[in-house]
């Protein structure tokens, strides 16, 4: 099952969010963490939505581990 937990601490929280999908989804978000800190969101996942960008570069970079916030081994994204 998929869903959220979170770490509370007197500065802040730590949201951690894990999916289960039906389908392969579009965008390398499987598993990623947000991290808070005095009303601030330190460590911020880009979102799981339909990204449309007409910037090939953009598009990429919105489809990528790094715009998740999310585990990436050795410089590798989730799925080719």
């Amino acid at each position: 099952d998929g869903g959220y937990a979170q770490l509370r601490h007197l500065g802040g929280y730590i949201l951690l969010k894990g999916s289960n999908y039906r389908d392969r989804p579009g965008q390398c978000d499987m598993q990623h963490v947000d991290l808070w800190h005095a009303n601030e969101n330190i460590l911020r996942d880009g979102g799981s939505f339909f990204y449309y960008h007409r910037d090939p570069e953009w598009k990429t970079l919105f489809y990528s581990v790094a715009s998740h916030n999310s585990v990436q081994v050795s410089g590798h994204e989730q799925m080719t």
